[in-house]
Order: C-alpha cells, then structure tokens, then sequence
C-alpha cells in the first residue's frame, strides 16, 4: 500500500489498515499486519500501546476461533501488557470458552477482589454455574455477599435471579 511507503511511521494509518481487515473479517491479514506494524514501529511506539495491540491481537484471534491461540499469545506476551487488568479480564472469558474453568474462576476472584462492584466480573461466574438452578444460584451469591460484604450489586444480582421472596 503506498500510505505505508510514503509515510510508515504514521500509527493511525496502520491502526486503520488492521481495523478495516478486522471489520471485513480478514483475520489472518490482520494479524500479520499487526505483527508487521509490532515490528516496524517498535522504536516509536509507547510500551502500552504494544500492549494493548497485543490484547487486540488476542481478541482478533478469539473472533476468528482460535481462542488457544488467543490465550497462548497473552500469555507469551505478558511482560509486554502492562495493563494487566485488561490482561486478567480477556483471558478468563478466554479460559471459559475452552472450558478452563479452574484457570477462570481463579483470574475472576483476583479481580473481584480489586472491584467487587464490577458486574462483568459476575457475568463472567455466571458463564461458569450454567448449571445451577436459580436457589443454588442466590445461595452461591450469599456466600460471595459475605465475601464481599460492601458490594451492593451482589443483592441486585440475586433480586434479578430470584425475586423478591428471597429477602424477606
């Protein structure tokens, strides 16, 4: 592309080449050029900014079906991440999808225990208990409540789960 002949240190170029290839479903394309724009920019680039393509790499993968690849490539990278909040997030909705429960559950916990307000973080135990019924479900919210006894959105979760009858 002549954009990246005539001016390759420009980043917005790139970040909108890997976008259009990623929203056209070009998965593999856009993975190289991330790759290619790892390798060309690394001199100018801020070591967040590495990190964050790295996660977006990862996310990319994810949506092509690779969620192994996803998971190995932040793991591998995970020096480069400094945002190791978004870093935990990605990979334990990663570890669900391969079913990597334990590895889950465990990144979920750490990071409940930096927001337990977060509700994304109790999304994601939802995705684990599949297969509770909705009383094993508030008795499991009852434990995290006393865990977390400060966290409101704990007593609105079961609200929604079970209805009124179970605060009484």
């Amino acid at each position: 592309m002549k954009v990246f002949q005539d001016k390759p240190g420009v980043a917005v170029n790139w970040v909108a080449y890997i976008l259009s290839l990623h929203l056209c479903k070009n998965y593999d394309r856009a993975c190289q050029v991330i790759d290619t724009y790892l390798n060309t920019m690394t001199a100018n680039t801020k070591p967040y900014e590495i990190g964050e393509m790295h996660i977006y790499k990862a996310i990319i993968l994810e949506e092509k079906g690779d969620v192994s690849a996803a998971i190995e490539l932040l793991k591998e990278k995970d020096n480069a991440i400094l945002d190791k909040l978004g870093l935990k997030e990605t990979l334990a909705r990663l570890y669900i999808q391969t079913g990597e429960n334990a590895a889950a559950e465990e990144l979920i916990y750490e990071l409940l225990s930096k927001n337990a307000e977060n509700r994304n973080y109790y999304n994601l135990l939802n995705d684990l208990n599949t297969d509770k019924t909705p009383s094993e479900k508030v008795e499991f919210y009852k434990t995290l409540a006393e865990k977390y006894p400060n966290a409101k959105i704990i007593q609105k979760i079961m609200l929604e789960i079970s209805g009124p009858e179970h605060f009484e």
